[in-house]
């Protein structure tokens, strides 16, 4: 299955959230070599994080607020030969930290002009609102960004959640306030992200912790007339201060759908005291679900993965703490 599933529970919050909201200064300049410009564009060592414009979208927090980036559009220009011009078309909505901050939104596009398959110059800048971010060119269907986690927080999530989806009244949004700070009046309810297995590991900020998985080969579970069951096996660390590394090698995987749920399915990364809710996309990808005031997520390069554990690691002044999450059914 390509999307993420519906849930048909929530959580109720009793745990800890630290989050580091700091200014968010990444820029790039027109002409510039683009991978010098990620270099100096950033004040310390840079995460990388894949972006797949047909499937995710973007929320990035800083000090002056959060937003939500969706990428659409994506063009290639005489670029059989790898000399051409590449690029994507997105839109944005931003939200201030003020009490009554009003909602903007805008449009903007992103290209790189390669030569000898090599990028020469381009717009590197994703600009939203007054906020910018780092784009450079994958290939024709996906991109990476990089940032400085010291700095600022880019998550995740399925590109429905940018805006109302037609024909369905009961889908809203993501309210963008989820990403600045736990409310009283949440009801945790979880939110879908798309996982690419190769040279990807998800983190996951535990009250206890720091939850990361990383993920081997898929395999078929099991075929039945409608779509191939795929699995994966994943190897999981949780790090606590002053703790030893706890680690879990296991796997998840749908069988069959019964009477409204999973029966034979192993749907749950573990690992120490965290367990995420998983789903399959194909043999490529999967869904993790996550609230984000609770147990925040971030999908990243395993290149980059100890720069992001080192950084969230740290305690900054502007952490704040927030009850722990506890899963609760809905009956």
């Amino acid at each position: 299955m390509g999307a993420p599933r519906q849930k048909q529970w929530t959580w109720i919050v009793f745990g800890v959230f630290l989050t580091s909201c700091l200014p968010l200064t990444i820029r790039a300049d027109e002409g510039a070599i683009q991978k010098e410009t990620v270099a100096k564009s950033t004040s310390g060592e840079t995460v990388k994080m894949p972006v797949n414009y047909n499937r995710a979208m973007l929320v990035v927090v800083s000090e002056q607020g959060v937003a939500g980036v969706r990428f659409l559009d994506a063009f290639e220009r005489g670029n059989k030969t790898g000399n051409g011009v590449v690029g994507v078309s997105y839109e944005w909505r931003f939200l201030g930290r003020e009490a009554d901050a009003k909602e903007q939104t805008g449009r903007g596009r992103v290209f790189a002009k390669l030569k000898d398959s090599e990028v020469q110059k381009g717009t590197f800048d994703v600009q939203c609102g007054p906020m910018s971010l780092t784009w450079s060119y994958r290939q024709q269907k996906s991109g990476v960004v990089a940032f400085d986690p010291r700095n600022m927080s880019v998550h995740s999530l399925a590109d429905n959640y940018f805006t109302k989806r037609k024909g369905d009244p009961l889908h809203k949004p993501v309210d963008l306030r989820r990403f600045l700070q736990a409310e009283a009046n949440s009801n945790g309810s979880q939110m879908g992200a798309p996982v690419y297995y190769q040279d990807c590991a998800v983190v996951v900020k535990h009250p206890s912790g720091l939850a990361i998985f990383e993920f081997g080969e898929p395999f078929e579970h099991e075929t039945d007339k409608e779509f191939p069951h795929y699995g994966i096996p994943f190897h999981g660390r949780f790090l606590s201060p002053g703790k030893p590394t706890r680690e879990h090698n296991g796997e998840v995987y749908e069988e069959r759908f019964l009477r409204g749920g999973f029966i034979k399915s192993q749907l749950n990364l573990e690992v120490g005291p965290l367990q995420m809710e998983w789903s399959q996309g194909d043999n490529s990808l999967g869904w993790v679900y996550y609230a984000p005031e609770q147990t925040p997520v971030w999908i990243v390069e395993k290149g980059s993965l100890e720069t992001l554990i080192a950084a969230l690691s740290t305690p900054h002044k502007s952490e704040e703490t927030k009850p722990a999450p506890i899963l609760e059914k809905t009956p």
